[in-house]
């Protein structure tokens, strides 16, 4: 059996530029903000559908993020 621990799943956001009610026009920033929230620190699990449940419910929640980052580490039990 694999048992994953340390699940941590990391949403970030770029926003590169706004709009400017002003000039009407979209004005781009010098440099990005970049904006990290960590959604999810979970102890384990011990099965990979449970893992895949997780992975699928924070993708289908997060779509109009930049990116969704996932770390974790498996061992293997007997």
């Amino acid at each position: 059996m694999i048992r994953y621990d340390d699940i941590k799943i990391i949403r970030t956001d770029i926003e590169k530029g706004s709009f400017n009610h002003k000039k009407n026009k979209y004005v781009d920033y010098k440099k990005p903000i970049v904006k990290t929230k960590t959604l999810e620190l979970n102890d384990s699990c011990y099965d990979l559908g449970e893992l895949y449940s997780m992975l699928k419910h924070h993708a289908e929640q997060n779509t109009y993020c930049d990116e969704l980052k996932v770390e974790f580490t498996f061992r293997l039990e007997f």
